[in-house]
């Protein structure tokens, strides 16, 4: 049987990858708040936080690492290993996109022209950062359900990402004088949908590490690849496989 301290640890790991989340998010509403109120300072701020999101990956991929090499994890507990892995690096790519947004707001800030942000902008901010805290709440509360969600979600994320891009080339073949102020918004709108496709990315290890059932590329559970059969034993079995290996 698994020991006491491997338990402990896997907790300890779960917690570190929510605790990463948090972060994730806190950094995505500083950028946010930068980008609308063309705050430079805070724009800066959120960029250095960026180094905080780095730490937490390194952390977990050495502690990730450190279990699986010592422990011979099978099951689910290999599946959550593996899982956390994918995890950890989506949400530092969340953390690196956060840091472009605030790039984008700083940009803007430092333009001669001023302009609203289209209206879908906070819509698709508003509609990841709702991806994201979902996300989160499913991997803590192990919630198939809502993981599902967050893979129909994207498809919204898309749509106005793509009306944004339409909607500022249009403006700028009027007015060449927009184009600087058109890229930086159009590149928003990309780093949103950018952001969309990791918490995508998260939603599917979900599903995966407490479901078995693979659905990159199908999005749907009832459509998840089925897993090859000996991969199938590992899911099917129990923690106490591992004694057989090691005997």
């Amino acid at each position: 049987m698994p020991t006491a301290y491997f338990d402990k640890q896997l907790c300890r790991l779960r917690e570190s990858l929510v605790q990463m989340g948090g972060a994730v998010e806190e950094m995505l509403d500083m950028a946010l708040s930068a980008l609308y109120d063309l705050d430079v300072v805070l724009a800066e701020k959120t960029i250095e936080a960026d180094r905080e999101i780095n730490d937490f990956e390194n952390k977990i991929n050495n502690k990730t690492i450190l279990l699986i090499a010592t422990n011979q994890p099978v099951a689910s507990d290999l599946r959550f290993l593996a899982g956390g892995l994918r995890v950890a690096n989506d949400l530092e790519r969340i953390g690196d996109i956060s840091a472009n947004l605030a790039r984008r707001a700083r940009g803007l800030a430092r333009l001669d022209y001023k302009a609203e942000l289209p209206p879908e902008i906070p819509v698709m901010a508003d509609k990841v950062k709702g991806m994201i805290s979902g996300t989160l709440a499913s991997f803590a509360n192990r919630n198939l359900e809502k993981a599902q969600h967050i893979l129909d979600c994207d498809k919204e994320v898309d749509k106005l990402n793509r009306k944004v891009r339409q909607d500022i080339l249009g403006k700028i073949s009027q007015d060449g004088s927009l184009i600087y102020w058109g890229f930086e918004v159009i590149n928003v709108a990309a780093h949103l949908e950018r952001m969309g496709d990791h918490t995508t990315n998260v939603a599917e290890d979900v599903i995966y590490i407490y479901s078995g059932r693979n659905v990159r590329h199908t999005h749907s559970i009832t459509q998840a690849v089925e897993e090859p059969a000996a991969a199938q034993a590992l899911v099917d079995g129990n923690r106490e496989d591992r004694e057989d290996v090691e005997d």
